[in-house]
Order: C-alpha cells, then sequence, then structure tokens
C-alpha cells in the first residue's frame, strides 16, 4: 500500500470566489470587542401582549410596524432611567455619562458585494430616548431602503476597508478609549437580534462586543405560563443582556434589566404619535 494512498482520491472539486470586504469590518469588531471584560446575563421577557398589538395593527390599519423599533423605544427609556449602564471609562480616573442614547442596531439590506443577499449592517438611532416609537420606526425603515453604496457613511467605510489591518486596529484603540469619539463613531448602546431570523425557537446569543452594554435578542416562542394562578401560553423572547464589568456591576445591571423587561412587557410608547 502506498504512503497516504487512502487520501488520493479523496474530491477536491471546488469554487472560490473573492472574500467580501465588508466583512473585514466584523472581524475587526470582533477583535475590538475582545479587549473589553464583558459579562453577560441571559434571560425571558413575556411579549404577548406587545405581539398582539402588532398583529392587530397589520390586520386592521395594514401597517407592517418594526418590531425592533419598540424594542429601541423600550431600551433607550430603560438606559434613560439607568444611566450608568451607557457610562464609559475615560483615562484612568474618569467616567463619562451622555445624555442622548445612541443606539447601534443591526438592520438588513441589499448589498451587491455579496451576490444580491442581504447584509447584517449597522445603523445608529441617535437620541432614541427623545423619539416616539413611529419616528423611530419611520427612522429604521428608511434605513433598511438606503443605498450601502452612496453616502459619507459608505465613503467612510470604503476608505476604512481598504487600509492595513494594523491601521484599522489603532482606529479600534482610539475607539476603545475615547468616549466621545466611540459615541460618534458607535453610539453608544449595542443592539442585536438572531430572533429576526428564526420564529417559535428558544435560543441565546452571546456577543462579542466594544460597547458598555449590548442587547442581543434571542429566539421568540410560546411556552406555558403562570398568570395571575392560571397557566396560560404565552410568548416569549430569548434576551442576552452583555455589560462592560469594568463599568457596571451585576446589581445595577440585574435592575436596569428588570425595567426592560416591564417596559417591553407593557407595551410602552407604542401609542405615541
Amino acid at each position: 500500500m502506498k504512503r497516504g494512498g487512502d487520501l488520493e482520491n479523496v474530491n477536491m472539486a471546488h469554487r472560490l470566489q473573492s472574500f467580501p470586504p465588508v466583512r473585514l469590518g466584523v472581524e475587526d469588531l470582533m477583535w475590538a470587542g475582545a479587549q473589553k471584560h464583558i459579562v453577560h446575563g441571559l434571560g425571558e421577557i413575556d411579549i404577548s401582549k406587545v405581539r398582539a398589538w402588532f398583529r392587530d395593527q397589520k390586520e386592521k390599519e395594514g401597517e407592517n410596524l418594526s418590531f425592533t423599533a419598540y424594542v429601541i423605544k423600550c431600551l433607550a427609556k430603560a438606559v434613560e432611567d439607568y444611566k450608568f449602564m451607557h457610562a464609559y471609562r475615560m483615562k484612568k480616573d474618569k467616567v463619562v455619562i451622555f445624555d442622548d442614547v445612541d443606539i447601534n442596531v443591526i438592520v438588513e439590506r441589499d448589498h451587491p458585494a455579496i451576490e444580491g443577499k442581504k447584509m447584517p449592517t449597522t445603523y445608529i438611532v441617535r437620541a432614541a430616548n427623545t423619539k416616539s416609537f413611529r419616528q423611530i420606526n419611520d427612522e429604521i425603515r428608511n434605513a433598511q431602503k438606503a443605498d450601502l453604496q452612496k453616502g459619507p457613511k459608505a465613503n467612510r467605510g470604503n476608505i476604512y476597508l481598504k487600509l492595513p489591518r494594523f491601521i484599522r486596529h489603532a482606529i479600534w484603540r482610539r475607539i476603545l478609549k475615547d468616549p466621545f469619539y466611540h459615541k460618534k463613531i458607535a453610539g453608544t448602546v449595542g443592539l442585536t437580534a438572531i430572533g429576526m431570523f428564526e420564529k417559535g425557537y428558544a435560543g441565546f446569543a452571546i456577543p462579542i462586543t466594544p460597547s458598555t452594554l449590548t442587547m442581543t435578542l434571542g429566539g421568540i416562542y410560546e411556552r406555558p405560563t403562570v398568570v395571575n394562578g392560571k397557566i396560560e401560553i404565552r410568548e416569549v423572547m430569548c434576551v442576552t443582556m452583555s455589560v462592560d464589568h469594568d463599568v457596571v456591576d451585576g446589581g445595577p445591571a440585574t435592575r436596569f434589566m428588570v425595567k426592560f423587561g416591564e417596559l417591553m412587557r407593557d407595551g410602552f410608547g407604542l401609542n405615541e404619535s
């Protein structure tokens, strides 16, 4: 038997394609997130009331409203009430606590670099704590339609992706050290989701993130729950809260998470114009 003979007949049929340059940005984000001491908390939020409201709006009014916009509304309010949740260290002895809650959210948009498939891209809802649900909804819908190849952000992104890795990492080091630059480039709070892709399944995601606070929405599914002494089938959403433990302790983070859950459960801000 020839040495290595069992490996000679392996089928090597394949095709090559270019690695999408936009993925370099994701790679850099993972690198930056690994520089932080992030801890995670997992929980579930009852969103039965809210989901029923969204279905009712679609059936009666024909409105296809953004659930992500509703989450942003609640998240911004909770952070406004617990502002230390989006505080950032500056040097060794200072902490910056911003007034406006700028939420960096993932939206799916068409991108020509990946053969017409949808590409998750970032969009920052500025001062989300000052906006109504409808305003945020319209902003998200417009962002989903935006041309990724045009505008100042696209120009900056194209230049960034052409830079050598060591320069891109130098930019991220500045972002990590300068809270004001971080706010300009990446907002103050992160929001991402896996639940938008699959409905009816429980599931959590653990992100790698450079933000002080990032909320990750997981699966949405039905489960039996005790309500007023009776068992009911409720819709619940899996949620991961990720915080920079250098800045935020467990107690404040837990109280913030309870507040966020209450806002979502009760339908905070849905009827604002």
